[in-house]
């Protein structure tokens, strides 16, 4: 689910689905809960990277129900600056419509940065609303997606983010993809902020 741009290293997956306890005749569980690990070569979101361009474990767990709703958990290894934070731990959850063939995907997200060590600044985490809608063309998906914070991380204002995502299919394991994306300027002179100040408590 998270929206992110990673170089895969090689990674261990590990997934699994467990079935609720309601259970029709011959019918799919009510809900289903799934789960993945993998390591990654870097974690960059948004295209900047949160861990020091260093190799990144990372984790989820997914629970979803019926009518297209469901909840999850992400967390990765991070490091802005002197290991601080030194973990990302996002809860996430939404809910699935079918418009016709077109996925509209509407999500409330919470990014969360437990151990970041503010002193008398601004907080990390923070909140956005995202909004997807993706449609298939044969082996092409195309995704976009529009996003909104009202208060930005470290204190940075409304935040604004579009992107547009296409992934094209060449086997059932093998797909390439690529992402443009905008977001608004007041991240990237916190994100510079940040890194100044992190930086001198190495």
């Amino acid at each position: 689910m998270k929206t992110l741009t990673k170089t895969l290293l090689g990674a261990l997956a590990i997934t699994g689905s467990f079935a609720g306890t309601a259970y029709a005749d011959d019918a799919a569980p009510a809900f289903v809960l799934s789960g993945v690990a993998t390591v990654q070569s870097d974690y960059r979101f948004r295209g900047i990277s949160q861990n020091s361009k260093e190799a990144t474990p990372e984790a989820a767990l997914t629970l979803t129900g019926p009518d297209g709703f469901y909840v999850s958990a992400w967390s990765a290894k991070t490091n802005w600056g002197g290991n601080n934070p030194s973990y990302e731990l996002d809860l996430y959850g939404g809910k699935h419509f079918d418009l016709g063939g077109t996925d509209l995907n509407v999500v409330a997200y919470y990014y969360s940065y437990p151990d970041f060590r503010a002193g008398t600044g601004p907080a990390a985490s923070y909140y956005e609303t995202q909004v997807q809608l993706t449609h298939a063309f044969g082996p092409l998906t195309i995704m976009i997606q529009g996003v909104n914070s009202p208060e930005f991380t470290l204190g940075s204002g409304t935040g604004w983010y579009a992107s547009g995502t296409a992934t094209y299919a060449v086997l059932d394991w093998l797909s390439f993809s690529s992402t443009i994306g905008h977001q608004t300027a007041l991240f990237h002179s916190a994100w510079r902020r940040t890194r100044s100040s992190t930086s001198s408590r190495r």
